[in-house]
């Protein structure tokens, strides 16, 4: 039997902004979003649709182009980017009251590390694109909007499991540690296992751009914060008996 490693969700918030995600237009994010995986999620402007992000990502508009053909083509649904059909308003979905044929979708990052009751809510909207052929006549993306540098930009999601939505990558895969919860389990324990515990898909169709460091110093707090004296004190002895084997020995034997 194999066993599962567990996966810790991430906010995706950039590390040197920890808690934003970019949804407030007055706090705009200076640092773009996803942390480990800003290479492989993709990005798009959402009020400049022809321009291309970092000059490598798809535009929006061939965004929705290759939807548009996925949609015709039929299959499995696996190519970049995943598309919905019609929402099911009893899982949450609602229709948009200022956008007639549009609907909504409240959820919270499912990463973050609040542990009261004030998560941040954020909005899915659930944008039709036409296809016009006989299997679907109209599909939807499931984009997330958020402000980086004073531009409106665009993230796509996918619908996973039990209220849980997923980043979308370049290839067609589905982020395991970045994703939107509507049951707001990012308030209850902060894992769920899974058969991977990192995830290292990345661009397959488009060159590399530059990482975000993602040294998460939050995280090593976190740990230092839950041991106890004891544990700290022999952590200590070990860090002295590796660095300075010396001086360790002589403190050994006062």
């Amino acid at each position: 039997m194999v066993r599962r490693a567990k996966v810790v969700l991430k906010c995706f918030s950039p590390l040197s902004d920890p808690g934003n995600h970019g949804s407030d237009p007055f706090t705009t994010l200076q640092v773009a979003p996803f942390q480990s995986e800003n290479n492989s999620i993709w990005i798009g402007y959402h009020d400049q649709p022809s321009r291309k992000y970092l000059g490598v990502f798809p535009s929006f508009d061939e965004v929705i182009g290759r939807c548009q053909r996925n949609a015709l083509a039929g299959g499995a649904n696996a190519a970049f980017p995943r598309f919905v059909t019609e929402p099911r308003q009893r899982s949450g979905i609602v229709s948009d009251p200022d956008r007639p044929g549009r609907y909504l979708k409240h959820v919270c990052c499912a990463g973050c590390q609040n542990l009261g009751s004030d998560c941040e809510k954020l909005t899915l909207d659930f944008l039709p694109v036409a296809t016009n052929n006989s299997k679907y006549r109209k599909v939807f993306l499931v984009e997330y909007r958020f402000y980086l540098r004073g531009e409106q930009m665009v993230a796509l999601l996918l619908h996973a499991s039990q209220g849980r939505y997923c980043f979308q990558k370049t290839d067609g895969t589905l982020s395991r540690v970045l994703a939107m919860d509507s049951k707001h389990r990012c308030l209850n324990p902060l894992a769920h296992d899974s058969e991977e515990n990192s995830d290292t898909s990345s661009l397959t169709q488009f060159d590399c751009v530059e990482d975000e460091d993602t040294t998460d110093v939050r995280n090593r707090y976190k740990i230092l914060e839950i041991m106890t004296t004891d544990q700290y004190i022999r952590l200590v002895n070990r860090l002295v008996c590796l660095y300075d084997p010396v001086n360790a020995t002589s403190h050994k034997n006062k």
